[in-house]
């Protein structure tokens, strides 16, 4: 948990780390950096747990631990600094720094710098300069290691021992010489490696060596056949002349000329090395050796060569065709030759192919694999097995890539308009390349997965005034003409954009009585991008016309009468009649006039006399006013004329 104040630990050398310090705080831990850029076995290694304290509190001395991987490498103390001299590789871990006040009250943790401390030099191999191990023979051994390529001019020491006891002290030599080794020469020898100051030392594995002579050691094939086929069981048999019972026995065989260094049976109490269902790789020249039980040197015996004959040649896949395009047929033949067991007879085969690592046809007696109508996916690498009928020899191809041609390219569906308004001729084109332009094709078109255009040679597919229903998600297929190979196109959603929207009956005023005008309006509205757009309207009552198709969105009835009631509806349709909609039906009704009808037109015309009269009798003083102040000013007008 990261105490307050703390401030995340940054193992970058020379980067100030920008500091963001609470006044609270009374010192906050920045970060734990090491102080030399890298270290390298035998290197002083020193880390510094760097804080920086408030300036605005008083604080006491602060005490410093440090951690690696979690666990305590040094107690709390004053010192900030931890030293590792002649750091090693177990010295490499995640480092942390805490740092707290003498009273334990405020603490901090720093983050982790992960240090790794570098290898001067590789752990040391010893290895003997010759594989034999007979009295009186010169063995030189070497300790073999590799310095670090930035510390390649180190100086390094060297020591050999045999049996834990010092036979060489340290030198500047890498060889260890045994001339003309004897028995006591025996023993298990192991090198040392250390630097010239001996901060870094190394010591290599053991390795025993043995010198000895017992009496003569020879090979003998245990096996019922005069010669040895593949698959047969090999058995070698290691006899000694001697009569100590407490032996061991070990088989090699030779990996390069003279050396048998490639032991193929660890030292054991049986004196046989069998290899069932032998093949021909276990062909070469074999040795047995023997030594005393458990301990000991051992002596290697005389060289027996082995040959085992192979039944079948290692299988090689080939395609009869140069190559191959998308719905041909494509066989593979497992071609291998077959050798007689013996005069009379062969040995009976079987044979499975793999593509990819997968087995496409299982064991049979057929050497061919056979794809009728090879498609894309049947692209891949090829192998194939052959096998006896008991399967104890197994060989298998090398690989076989097969790469199918397209015969055209998957296609691609376009819509040769961007945009589709009803009314409007819609294409759609069904795109594709062929790889020969002899190759005949066939078409199809779907909308929703349903087949609108069933296949033919036109990659076209033309809606003439398409409407709102054709709107939809349109795929193509192309195949051949013999259906062999076909393809589907990606998924093109096309919607077709409205022209104008579905018309709406209105009606003023909103109630009718008779005599009064009935005005009827058809509203719609036309695509934002159609909008001049020529429309004509038609007017139906109970589903008879009564006005016929025009400009006109209105229908005006003059002193409507009660045969004017029904059901009305307006149809609207382009100018080129393409396309058209109707409304929803508006049911008026036209009111009658009765007595009450009557008293009330009555009532409505003696409150309108009333309310004339009241307001000319309101304004007549006035009236009067005016009236008499026109006539004198007449009056004065007229003697002024007469003076």
């Amino acid at each position: 948990m990261v105490a307050q104040g703390q401030q995340p630990c940054r193992s970058t050398l020379r980067q100030e780390p920008i500091l963001s310090v609470l006044p609270a705080a009374l010192f906050r831990t920045l970060q734990i950096i090491n102080i030399q850029s890298s270290v390298t076995e035998g290197d002083d290694m020193t880390l510094i747990c760097i804080t920086r304290r408030n300036p605005d509190r008083s604080i006491s001395r602060l005490q410093y631990a440090f951690y690696r991987a979690g666990r305590n490498v040094q107690e709390f103390s004053v010192s900030d600094r931890y030293r590792v001299p002649s750091a090693q590789l177990e010295d490499s871990g995640n480092y942390t720094c805490d740092v707290r006040t003498s009273t334990g009250s405020v603490r901090n943790m720093s983050d982790v710098l992960s240090i790794q401390i570098e290898e001067l030099f590789s752990y040391p191999e010893i290895k003997k300069s010759s594989h034999a191990t007979i009295n009186g023979d010169d063995i030189n051994l070497t300790c073999d290691t590799t310095l670090a390529p930035l510390r390649d001019t180190t100086e390094l020491q060297f020591a050999f021992y045999r049996d834990g006891r010092n036979v060489q002290e340290f030198s500047v030599s890498d060889t260890y010489r045994v001339p003309s080794a004897q028995l006591e020469d025996s023993g298990d020898y192991y090198c040392e490696v250390r630097t010239s100051a001996g901060l870094v030392m190394k010591t290599s594995h053991d390795l025993y060596i043995p010198f000895t002579i017992i009496p003569a050691i020879y090979l003998l094939i245990r096996n019922i056949q005069s010669s040895l086929t593949e698959g047969d069981d090999l058995a070698l048999t290691c006899v000694t002349e001697s009569a100590n019972t407490k032996q061991q026995f070990g088989f090699f065989k030779e990996a390069k000329k003279n050396k048998f260094d490639n032991r193929v049976q660890q030292f054991s109490s049986s004196d046989t090395y069998r290899v069932p269902s032998a093949q021909p790789e276990d062909s070469g020249n074999y040795r047995c050796a023997v030594r005393t039980y458990k301990t000991g040197p051992w002596t290697m015996s005389n060289v027996l060569s082995i040959q085992i004959k192979a039944i079948f040649t290692t299988p090689k896949l080939r395609n009869n065709q140069s190559s191959v395009t998308e719905g041909d047929d494509m066989t593979l033949t497992c071609d291998t030759t077959r050798y007689s067991v013996t005069e009379s007879t062969t040995t009976e085969m079987k044979f499975a192919f793999y593509r990819d690592w997968r087995k496409v046809q299982e064991f049979r007696v057929s050497d061919t694999y056979r794809v009728p109508s090879a498609q894309l996916e049947d692209s891949g690498n090829y192998t194939c097995d052959v096998r006896t009928s008991t399967d104890n020899v197994r060989k298998r191809s090398s690989m076989l890539s097969v790469r199918i041609k397209a015969l055209f390219t998957t296609p691609k569906l376009r819509n040769n308009q961007s945009s589709v308004t009803e009314g409007d001729d819609m294409t759609l084109t069904c795109d594709t390349t062929r790889t020969s332009a002899t190759t005949e094709l066939q078409f199809a078109f779907y909308r929703d997965g349903r087949n609108v255009q069933e296949f033919s040679v036109s990659d076209t597919y033309r809606v003439p005034s398409a409407q709102l229903e054709d709107s939809g998600n349109y795929t193509c297929e192309v195949r051949t003409i013999s259906g062999s190979v076909r393809k589907r196109s990606n998924v093109l959603y096309i919607q077709i954009e409205e022209l104008f929207t579905y018309p709406e009956m209105k009606m003023v005023p909103n109630t009718i009585n008779e005599g009064d005008d009935m005005t009827l309006t058809c509203d719609t509205t036309p695509a934002p991008l159609r909008d001049t757009t020529e429309l004509e309207f038609a007017f139906y009552r109970d589903g008879r016309n009564v006005q016929e198709f025009s400009v006109s969105d209105t229908y005006r009835v003059p002193s409507a009468q009660l045969e004017d009631s029904g059901d009305y509806t307006c149809d609207v349709r382009t100018s080129n009649d393409r396309m058209r909609r109707m409304s929803a039906v508006l049911s008026i009704q036209i009111e009658a006039y009765t007595i009450q009808n009557i008293i009330i037109l009555v009532l409505s015309g003696c409150v309108l006399v009333v309310a004339v009269c009241l307001i000319i009798y309101h304004n007549k003083p006035q009236h009067e006013a005016v009236v008499q102040a026109a006539f004198r000013k007449g009056v004065s007008q007229q003697e002024d004329q007469l003076d």
